[in-house]
């Protein structure tokens, strides 16, 4: 069993991956957005650039750093700074680009190994509370009954409970239930989670509950007054942010490098040329939009005569001077979704500045709404990675979400194109999956640097060097770029897989049909689209939100909780999926899943929409075909009462992305025969309306809906 209440023992293929702990607490305290501003406010780093970087390549030393401004990168060696700006081959190329990052474990500069007796020592909480101040609140002890399927009071008066603080989590607390004669007194510690629960289950008097079995052989849940609710709340969340901020001390950035490097020939030079490379170093993950003042920049130091380190101040002070410290916050996570994937315009999504260096104006566009593992250039492509890799594309969808080592190589391609394919790689499986450039991505690598990327499990890397091909014991699979050849290692395909015992009962590829299948339509929307001359950039983000409805879809059948058509759909299904489902949940080796299934809890637990799933409503409309007349009236009913605000529809909306076809699930329900049925979906749609949003998801239904929307809504009675 996981830290979240999910059932990890293997199950048979008839009855597919299930849990069976009672309903899983979430926390309705704080939206995601509110949470999202809250730490983007207060955690937002002012530079666009911490560190310009000049290396050069010296005929006797090799790669060598020329300049830090302004100051040396902390925990970096320049040497390997120097050897990650110049990649292979570099001298048969007038110029190329390369990305690379620096701090990707975000740890801090002093390091401890602490036991779990020491843990919570580390994190200095005298500013706050006192070691060991209690508070005392009056609850009522719940357990939960497994016959009836609910909980049920235990105690026929309020008992006194007693909190003792020393760690705490957003809406959450670490403890254990300890009975001491009618007391029962929480510690905070690792052992046991409680956690605020959502409305639904506030009906059976609960605001915390134990995950685990103790001290009896059931959870045990505690209802609080309004009162102590608050206070205890308040308390929990000081807590936090008294551990956020010790955690954050000395803790490095994760930056983003970009790198340009230019060949200048030169016939007084010995080699005949002179290499120099140029990196900026950013905290944020539009670093990209640079790239033109950094050309600019490398073109000053070649030919201006100047000292390459006032070039150098100039450009770090110019992009520095460009207050974009309000652009993180400008946009919730929920609005970047809806205004990617559910709206026609894009220009929304970009922010316009103009920025003059050294007699030259550049006209940048910020954006706004990229995905956490996406650096926003257009030229990283799921498009343009499937016509490389044709019908290959599931192979490597595959080694990446199964972690395995995949190495891109490119041997007379440049440096640019190889770590553009890596990044577009990625973009396969993220989102939903999440933190890969932090933890397995390198978009280039040279040969001298190659134990950095190979020593990191499930690594996604790319190279120009040839060598790399032959030292197979290095990868898992080889993707040439080349030639469009994708390997295999099957000696290591096997020693990975031999852990998870149940695998020999399943075909290793029963789920090739499927993903060919998927491929498929995808290549053929794409053919469509170009056809019709739609916008590229429309195009590419199509693409992305089917292959993340695909991955979110196989993640939900490893959670056991994905929507089928029917019993035999689902049978069927978790059959030919079974050997990566077995895979995935082999957390023993692989992080994936336990990756996804925290960033899935995260998003649940900062819900707006309190009291439903409508995920999962969202899923049986689009899925279920047999649906009754009281399961289709019950759903759109839930909606109406629980999805009011503007925060609660533009979340509804982000689960509705235009690629997936929007709306239509909610506004096909208006020929359903039940005029009870119709007057609801008109009700939630009138409400959808309402906001800016909305009313633009409404107006990309086709005419066929507009207008049966439009009539609908003339003739039912108003109701909201």
């Amino acid at each position: 069993m996981d830290l979240f209440g999910t059932s990890l023992s293997p199950t048979s293929p008839s009855t597919g991956l299930t849990s069976s702990l009672p309903p899983t607490p979430i926390s309705k305290k704080l939206s995601l957005d509110d949470a999202f501003r809250a730490h983007t406010m207060k955690n937002s780093i002012k530079e666009n650039v911490t560190h310009v970087l000049l290396s050069e390549f010296d005929l006797e030393k090799g790669s060598v750093m020329r300049c830090q401004y302004p100051n040396p990168v902390i925990g970096a060696d320049e040497n390997y700074l120097a050897d990650m700006m110049l990649p292979d081959g570099v001298h048969n190329r007038l110029e190329d680009w390369t990305m690379f990052f620096l701090n990707r474990d975000s740890k801090p500069q002093k390091q401890s190994k602490p036991d779990a007796n020491t843990l919570l020592n580390e994190v200095d909480l005298d500013k706050h509370f006192e070691r060991g101040e209690e508070k005392s609140v009056q609850a009522t002890v719940h357990g939960f009954d497994e016959e009836r399927n609910e909980w049920v009071s235990i105690s026929q008066a309020q008992t006194t409970i007693t909190f003792q603080g020393y760690n705490g989590a957003i809406n959450s607390i670490y403890g254990r239930f300890l009975i001491q004669d009618s007391k029962i007194k929480i510690a905070i510690t690792e052992e046991l989670k409680y956690q605020v629960l959502e409305d639904q289950h506030k009906d059976s008097g609960l605001h915390f509950v134990s995950l685990q079995d103790f001290p009896s052989s059931a959870p045990v849940g505690l209802l609080l007054d309004e009162t102590s609710e608050s206070m205890l709340m308040n308390w929990i969340i000081e807590i936090n942010e008294a551990k956020q901020a010790a955690a954050q001390q000395n803790v490095l950035p994760f930056l983003y490098c970009i790198n340009f490097v230019r060949t200048k020939k030169d016939s007084t030079m010995k080699r005949g040329a002179s290499v120099k490379s140029l990196a900026l170093c950013s905290p944020h993950p539009y670093f990209y939009v640079f790239k033109g003042l950094l050309r600019h920049a490398m073109e000053l130091i070649f030919e201006s005569g100047e000292e390459p380190e006032t070039i150098i101040q100039d450009l770090y002070r110019v992009i520095n001077e460009l207050d974009l410290s309000t652009l993180a916050s400008s946009l919730s996570p929920t609005q970047k979704k809806v205004w990617r994937y559910s709206i026609v315009d894009k220009d929304i999504v970009n922010h316009p500045v103009k920025l003059l260096f050294r007699g030259k104006s550049f006209n940048l566009l910020i954006p706004l709404a990229i995905d956490e593992d996406e650096i926003g250039d257009e030229r990283a492509s799921v498009i343009k990675f499937i016509s490389k890799f044709k019908s290959h594309t599931m192979t490597v969808y595959n080694a990446i979400l199964e972690e395995r080592r995949v190495l891109f190589v490119g041997h007379n391609q440049s440096a640019s194109d190889v770590c553009f394919i890596v990044l577009s790689a990625i973009m396969l499986v993220a989102p939903p999956i999440t933190n890969l450039l932090r933890t397995r991505v390198f978009p280039y690598q040279s040969l001298t640097l190659g134990d950095e990327f190979t020593n990191v499990k499930g690594y996604i890397a790319g190279v120009t060097n040839p060598m790399f091909k032959q030292r197979e014991e290095m990868w898992d699979l080889l993707c040439d770029l080349d030639t469009g050849e994708v390997i295999k290692n099957e000696k290591s395909y096997q020693s990975s897989d031999q852990y998870v015992h149940e695998l020999s009962q399943y075909p290793p590829d029963g789920h090739d049909e499927l993903d060919q299948q998927f491929l498929q339509q995808i290549v053929s929307m794409v053919n469509s689209h170009a056809l019709k001359g739609v916008n590229h950039s429309y195009s590419e983000d199509s693409v992305r939100s089917h292959f993340q409805e695909y991955t979110k879809r196989i993640m939900k059948m490893v959670l056991g909780d994905a929507i089928f058509e029917d019993d035999d759909a689902k049978v069927s299904m978790e059959n030919k999926n079974m050997y990566r489902l077995l895979l995935l949940r082999d957390v023993e080796q692989r992080n994936t899943f336990a990756n996804y299934i925290e960033t899935r809890h995260l998003q649940r637990m900062l819900t707006t929409i309190d009291g439903i799933d409508a995920e999962e409503y969202v899923s049986r409309l689009r899925i279920c075909q047999d649906m009754s007349e009281t399961e289709v009236l019950s759903i759109f009913q839930d909606f109406v009462r629980h999805i009011r605000t503007h925060q609660q529809l533009l979340e509804f909306l982000s689960l509705l992305p235009e690629a997936q076809g929007g709306l239509y699930p909610i506004a096909v329900v208006l020929f359903h025969p039940s005029e009870a049925v119709r007057l609801s979906a008109v009700a939630f749609l009138r409400r959808i309306d309402t906001i800016k949003e909305g009313n633009c998801c409404i107006s990309q239904l086709n005419t066929f809906l507009m207008l049966t929307y439009d009539r609908t809504s003339r003739v039912l009675p108003q109701t909201d």
